[in-house]
């Protein structure tokens, strides 16, 4: 019996080594986003931004993961602070868009198909992204520019979606619901002010958490996450759940033999505000990231509802994904070439592989409704899984 029990611990060519303790569980997820949701948003540049760095930390070294550490970066970080707009008699609270300057604009409300110059441009979210709403105002002369998100909650709550319009700007820009916008959109043509009153926090030190597991052979697989959220909610999907997943992942991969590729973990701050922390971590590393490496990106990993997408910067990445999503019951579709929307790009920018699976379009994205109880932790740990086939078998176990 002692024989027998020490051949098992040890594993054998029989059983998987994997399969002796299974932490990718729906419970195991679950209490994982749960640390993080239970401490509410957290917005770089505010307490419960390092509250959430030391439970990352603390959460990598549970894992079993080498060398954890925190890794600090600079920027100057950006919060809300308060945001108004009064029309036709009445003043509304509304919710400012990164990196939106401080500024007081009196000027005329031009609807989607007007002439923008130097008028506010009201723009519905069921005709265009942020990024794109930016360019339509900008190019178009606009003197600032104001969201409409249409979609409403279950219970027909509207919504309003928040976020960053584009990295390296600094133009006025509010969300505000669909209530408010059908107002917004009657009002076409007549005179509002907008007020702006971010807060800026020059020269913010933010953290990236770094853990490993090493391999025996050459190249690395960067598994990401980031743990920092906007301002609304307690972002469970955006990007708790991605966190909990790494977590998860770490420990699955801890347990075991060494795999052939480094797995190095890596769960950044900042990525709301552009990609901040990833962009910190391989301008710190960049001699050590190169074309054998690949980024696996936990960002929106699953979510309460939408499509979802498996993309990667080759073919056969994308396949292979599909595959993997396939074997554990959920479907996907070819989302072609991942973009530069999340933490991958900067690890691509030096030649390195990605995949990034996401599932795309939840109403609740960016909004006080992205929550714990949104989330189907049985369908997430499907997701979860599909992601431990990918990087399995990439690193060579």
């Amino acid at each position: 019996m002692c024989l027998w029990l020490l051949i098992f611990a040890c594993g054998s060519g029989d059983e998987p080594w994997q399969a002796r303790v299974d932490h990718l569980t729906a419970d195991a997820l679950y209490e994982a986003t749960k640390e993080l949701t239970d401490l509410g948003p957290r917005q770089v540049a505010t307490p419960a931004e390092e509250v959430a760095r030391r439970v990352v930390e603390a959460m990598f070294k549970d894992a079993g993961l080498h060398d954890v550490a925190s890794e600090g970066f600079h920027f100057d970080a950006w919060t809300p602070g308060v945001a108004t707009l009064d029309f036709d008699g009445q003043s509304f609270d509304i919710e400012a868009l990164s990196p939106s300057p401080a500024v007081q604009i009196t000027a005329p409300l031009a609807g989607q198909d007007d002439d923008f110059t130097d008028a506010i441009a009201v723009m519905s979210d069921d005709t265009g992204g942020r990024t794109e709403h930016y360019f339509s105002a900008t190019l178009g002369g606009a003197a600032a520019l104001i969201r409409i998100t249409e979609t409403r909650d279950f219970d027909g709550e509207p919504l309003t979606e928040v976020g960053h319009t584009l990295e390296g700007t600094s133009f006025p820009s509010a969300g505000v619901d669909g209530l408010t916008g059908d107002m917004l959109e009657s009002a076409i043509g007549q005179e509002a002010v907008l007020t702006l009153e971010p807060i800026i926090h020059p020269d913010h030190e933010s953290f990236n958490v770094v853990g490993r597991v090493p391999g025996t052979g050459s190249g690395t697989i960067y598994v990401v996450s980031h743990y920092d959220s906007w301002h609304p909610s307690e972002s469970a999907f955006d990007n708790a759940l991605g966190v909990a997943a790494q977590v998860l992942l770490a420990r699955q991969l801890a347990q075991g033999p060494r795999p052939e590729r480094e797995v190095i973990f890596i769960a950044t701050s900042g990525e709301e505000q552009g990609l901040q922390g990833a962009f910190a971590y391989a301008d710190d590393h960049a001699d050590q990231i190169g074309p054998e490496d690949l980024v696996i990106t936990l960002d929106v990993l699953w979510s309460g509802e939408g499509t979802f997408y498996a993309e990667a910067t080759r073919q056969e990445l994308v396949d292979q994904a599909l595959e993997a999503i396939a074997a554990e019951g959920l479907e996907a579709v070819d989302g072609g070439d991942p973009g530069i929307g999340s933490d991958h790009f900067p690890f691509v920018l030096l030649g390195a592989q990605a995949i990034w699976c996401i599932r795309g379009s939840d109403r609740h994205y960016h909004t006080t409704q992205d929550t714990l109880e949104n989330l189907d932790m049985d369908e997430g740990i499907a997701a979860v899984r599909s992601q431990w086939a990918l990087l399995s078998d990439l690193a060579g176990i």
